[in-house]
Order: structure tokens, then C-alpha cells, then sequence
């Protein structure tokens, strides 16, 4: 009898499913009858999947080096009345893992392991931050995933009951949590920005997103719909000040961005860049159906704000041949630097000899990870194979062959030394549902960036060093192919502050702006001459030389740029969709957004799927 009410518990709740093993059960806790006190299941013991986490590293000096993951939804492996069952639940851990030493991928060192307390949200594609203290991560924005299995969670939160806006503090040495106020502008939750944290100024962000009726906030938005987020939350560790900055009033953007990811990019004398490319887009003030993608965004526009300055380039990036990222959406990303490379452009092409002391500029790397593709319908959406790297200040992108050609979305990922850590994740949407997706072996996994390959272990103490197939297609440029959109951006790029100069930087340049040993018996005025015309000739010849290889690489092997976005100093380009005639729907506080003309058949489709669930 047992085994015949978990046959029809399983029927019940995965109707038609054509994935699913009959030898599998595949349940919520609540439809495996589990009892609130035998949900004994963790990620480290019971590991089957985990996905739409939010994850950073913490690393003081030498002493620690932790990564954090919170978040998110799991799927357990778990033995219960001899029945073997996958249980469907939210994630109501906060793990720590130490990588500070080297550990198998199949048993990461953990460090905490601790149960999330009811009060604190419990969000999927949520936002984690942290401070220049390295101790402390701060949770905002998510939302509260509603679906089937995932719904019988204690942690569970109805769409009529979301909470207003929280931001939360959690001590990695305490293990314990603590609610913020911060001052400052009111911010409404959202889900799906790009978000990151320059801990040297004592800063963080999150970059637009998407609000819906699983965010909450001061709207009622209609179930179904999403509404892009026009802002970028700016939030002060040391003054716990929170701003709102509305990215449509101060800088004209006409479109939001979402599922997208942001990097620091230390260049310049100030506070650096932030870079962030996004997979979708829509129109501001228009909503879209939460079963359908929103519009492709391509990785052609590379969006970069400086932060002293508060002004937004748009740069585009060149590709060779077709190795230009396909469009996609819900991949990870991670930014490294290789100090040591000794670019010969970057020494010699410079026609201003005064930048010499700065000519020999870090390369750094964009890598991207997964994703799947974005088609109209996100249950037909394709995964995405390959790892690409955008690099920089070429602005070119390079494919890396992955060897395995494993499809993931809903992971995150991080870059220690010459390691690309994956967190989670799972397979793309048109491929299986998340429910039904088999298990994994490893939450983690490792792939080396410098001879790109996946390892079974975790080294502590590697060193990046850019790939072969990088450093032939790259390393000469010092300076997008297709020219930069604006002056001041080439110059905040130009420019190496000396406190970013590393040992082998410094050794480098200065043994290139060493006068040679004059011959005797010149005098000093004859051997300035000597030494100017010398400089300039030789500066001249070598600088024509690269001007003419530029222009011939650039015609033979980069493939057109196409969609290039305006040289004015803006934001994304403006959509060039043809209108949409507006359905308007009105909020309880009398506000109006617009339901796309096609969203009454929408919303049809999505009543019959929500039926035959």
C-alpha cells in the first residue's frame, strides 16, 4: 500500500512527464509525507542539485579565503521508509567552504553548514554583497520561487504574502544573521540584476533586473508578468547609505536589462570600470509574460560605467570570424588578469612617448560560462555550448573549446588563480524541467582556464596565464579593432595607475625606457640629438608598422561588428522594435504599465499549463 500511494503521489504531481525515470520518485516534502523533523536532508550529505544560488568569496590576506553560498532551491537524494526519493525543496542552508587548500571536487572542505532562520527571506536569484572587511556577506533582492514540489517548503512564501523589501547582514565567524537598515533611498525588491562589489572602496551594486508579483513591493504586479527595473542600487559598507539611481531619468535608457552579470575592472586612476552584459532586454514600462523570454541582448554592446565620473560608455566588441557568443541568458562569469603577459604593441604602439611609463598595461579577461539560449518561449530554449572569452582592452572575443560541452544555467561561478570554480546549476529549459533534471555527483566543479580542460581537484595556489589560443589572437592590441566609442574612455583605459603595477610590469618597463651606453667622445648636447632623432625615427617606423598590421589583421580575420551601438556616451542603444499596441493594465495605486497586444493568448497558454499542472 505504501509503495502504491508513493506511485500515485508522484503521478499526481508529474503529470506527463516523459523525462522521468519510472524507477525515480520525485517529490516535495509534503507529498512524500516527509515530517517536519525527519527533513534531515542537507546539500553536503544528501547532494542532488542546487541552482539559482548567489555566491562570493571572502578572502583576507593569506589567512582565509571562503566561498559563501546562499540561496536558492535544491533537490535532495534522501532514503526515507525505504523509499529512495528526490525531494524538491529551497535551500535553507548558508554554506562556507574553505579554499585556502587543495581538496577533491567530490568532497569540498566545508566549513558552515548553517540552517537559515525562518525570519530571513529565503530567495532564488538574489544578491549577495560584500565589504572591504572580507567577513561579512549582505543579502537583497531575489525572489520567492512559486512552483510546484518547491511550494510545499517550510520556507515557502505565497504570492499573496511576499514581504516588503529586507536587507540582511550574515557573519561567516559567528554564523549568524543580522536585519540592516540602511539609509537613503527606498529600493523594492527585484531579481535577475548584475551584482558585484569593489570591496577597496567599500562599495556595491545592483544593475537593473526585473520586478514581478514574486518580488512584492508597493505594486500590484498581475501574476504571470514581468516589469523591467530601470535602476541601479548603489549601497556605501561605510556610511550604510542605499541609493536608487534611475538609469531612465539620469541617463536615458529606454530598455531594461536582466540576467545579466557585472565585473570590476580596475583600470584608470580612480575607482575603475564596471562591466556588465546582460542576456535579455524589454522595453521599459512594458511588461512581458513570465512563460516567454524577454528580447536577446547582444554581447556585441559592452556596457561600462565609471564610478568616480557616475557616466556610461557603450563599447563594442569585435569577434573573429563567427566566434561571436550566440545570444543567451542565465549564464556566470568571472574576470582575471595576466600581469605577466608582455604584449609587444602595448610597448611599441603608442605614438604619445610620453605614455611609455605606462604603456604595458594588464590584460584582463572576461570568461563566460553556460547559459542557454533565448528563444521566444523559455520551455523551448535551447543550452548554449562553449566557454568565451572577451578580452581586454581589445575588446575581442575568443572561443574556448569545452571539452565536455556540458548545457547549465542557474550557477554561478568564480576564478581562483588559474581555476574556473562552477557552483550548481542545471540543465536549460527545453531540455528537461528542473524538477525532473537527473542528479549530479559534485556540486562543484573545477576547469582550468590556463590549459582549458576539467579537473577533478581544487589547487589553492595557481597563477593565471592566458591561454595560447588568447595571447595569438589578442595580446598585439592595445585598443579595440573596431576604435573606441569615446575619448574618454580610451583614456581611463590608457592610463595604469603605478599602484596596480606588479614586479614583473615594473621590471618590463623599465628595462624598455633605458638609454643605451653613448659611444666616447660625443658631447652631451650630440648625444640628446642622437638620442631624440633615434627615439622618434625608430617610434615613427614602428608605429606605422603596426598601423598598417592592424588595419590588414582587422579585414582579413574579424568579423563585422555589426549593431554598433552610438558614439555618444549613453547607455544601450535604443530598441529599434517596431511599437507594440499596449494593453494597459492599472495598478491599486493607479499606476500603468503595458501588456504586449498578444498577452490575452499569453495568458490563455499559461492557464492551460497552469491546469494541467
Amino acid at each position: 500500500m505504501l509503495a502504491l500511494a508513493f506511485l500515485l503521489a508522484l503521478l499526481l504531481v508529474i503529470p506527463n512527464s516523459k523525462a522521468v525515470n519510472s524507477n525515480r520518485l520525485i517529490l516535495g516534502p509534503i507529498s512524500a509525507n516527509i515530517s517536519e523533523k525527519d527533513r534531515t536532508y542537507n546539500p553536503r550529505d544528501n547532494f542532488c542539485r542546487l541552482l539559482s544560488i548567489s555566491s562570493a568569496i571572502l578572502e583576507s590576506n593569506t589567512e582565509t579565503r571562503k566561498l559563501v553560498i546562499d540561496g536558492g532551491m535544491s533537490k535532495y537524494r534522501f532514503t526515507y521508509k525505504g523509499k529512495d526519493i528526490e525531494v524538491l525543496e529551497l535551500n535553507g542552508y548558508t554554506l562556507v567552504i574553505d579554499l585556502l587548500h587543495d581538496f577533491d571536487v567530490a568532497s569540498p572542505p566545508y566549513l558552515q553548514m548553517t540552517p537559515r532562520p525562518t525570519e530571513v527571506p529565503l530567495v532564488n536569484r538574489g544578491c549577495i554583497w560584500w565589504d572591504s572587511t572580507q567577513r561579512y556577506i549582505y543579502s537583497q533582492g531575489g525572489h520567492f520561487y512559486d512552483s510546484w514540489g518547491y511550494n510545499e517548503s517550510l520556507f515557502h512564501v505565497d504570492q499573496a504574502n511576499v514581504p516588503p523589501y529586507s536587507f540582511w547582514r550574515y557573519d561567516t565567524q559567528d554564523s549568524k544573521w543580522l536585519k540592516m537598515d540602511p539609509h537613503g533611498d527606498t529600493v523594492e525588491r527585484s531579481l535577475a540584476g548584475a551584482k558585484l562589489s569593489v570591496p577597496q572602496h567599500n562599495l556595491s551594486f545592483y544593475i537593473m533586473g526585473e520586478y514581478s508579483s514574486t518580488t512584492g513591493g508597493s505594486k500590484a504586479y498581475p501574476p504571470g508578468y514581468n516589469l523591467t527595473q530601470p535602476g541601479m542600487i548603489v549601497y556605501d559598507h561605510t556610511t550604510n547609505i542605499i541609493k536608487n539611481v534611475s538609469l531612465q531619468n539620469t541617463y536615458g535608457f529606454n530598455e531594461g536589462f536582466f540576467h545579466g552579470q557585472a565585473q570590476h575592472l580596475q583600470v584608470g586612476g580612480q575607482k575603475g570600470l564596471l562591466l556588465s552584459i546582460f542576456g535579455e532586454k524589454y522595453p521599459l514600462q512594458k511588461y512581458f509574460s513570465d512563460d516567454y523570454n524577454g528580447q536577446q541582448s547582444s554581447f556585441k554592446n559592452i556596457m561600462l560605467y565609471d564610478i568616480a565620473n557616475e557616466r556610461w560608455y557603450n563599447q563594442t566588441a569585435t569577434f573573429f570570424n563567427d566566434e561571436l557568443p550566440e545570444p543567451r541568458t542565465r549564464f556566470c562569469s568571472v574576470l582575471v588578469q595576466d600581469s605577466t603577459t608582455r604584449n609587444w604593441e602595448y610597448v611599441n604602439c603608442f605614438w604619445d612617448i610620453t605614455a611609455l611609463d605606462h604603456a604595458l598595461t594588464d590584460v584582463e579577461s572576461l570568461w563566460i560560462y553556460g547559459g542557454q539560449g533565448v528563444a521566444e518561449r523559455r520551455d523551448t530554449s535551447p543550452g548554449v555550448d562553449g566557454i568565451w572569452v572577451l578580452t581586454m582592452p581589445a575588446f575581442l572575443w575568443v572561443k574556448i573549446t569545452d571539452p565536455v560541452g556540458t548545457h547549465r544555467r542557474g550557477h554561478t561561478c568564480h576564478a581562483v588563480g588559474s581555476q574556473l570554480i562552477v557552483i550548481g546549476g542545471s540543465r536549460p529549459d527545453g531540455e528537461v524541467t528542473l524538477q525532473e533534471d537527473e542528479c549530479e555527483n559534485n556540486l562543484l566543479k573545477i576547469f582550468d582556464m590556463n590549459n582549458p580542460s576539467w579537473q577533478t581537484s581544487f589547487n589553492a595556489s595557481t597563477t593565471y596565464n592566458q591561454p595560447n589560443i588568447i595571447r595569438s589572437r589578442a595580446s598585439a592590441f592595445s585598443s579595440p579593432l573596431s576604435g573606441w566609442t569615446s575619448t574618454a574612455l580610451a583614456d581611463i583605459f590608457k592610463y595604469n595607475p603605478p599602484t596596480a603595477t606588479t614586479t614583473a610590469t615594473t621590471t618590463a618597463t623599465t628595462t624598455a625606457t633605458q638609454s643605451p651606453v653613448p659611444p666616447k667622445g660625443l658631447s652631451p648636447g650630440s648625444k640628446i640629438a642622437i638620442g631624440v632623432s633615434v627615439s622618434l625615427g625608430i617610434s615613427l617606423f614602428i608605429g606605422l608598422a603596426c598601423f598598417f598590421f592592424r588595419r590588414r589583421l582587422f579585414a582579413r580575420n574579424v568579423g563585422d561588428a555589426g549593431d554598433a551601438p552610438s558614439t555618444a556616451d549613453t547607455s544601450a542603444p535604443n530598441a529599434n522594435d517596431q511599437p507594440v499596441s499596449p494593453v494597459l493594465v492599472t495598478h491599486s495605486d493607479n499606476s500603468v504599465g503595458e501588456l504586449p497586444a498578444n498577452s490575452r493568448k499569453q495568458s490563455e497558454e499559461k492557464a492551460e499549463m497552469e491546469a494541467a499542472v
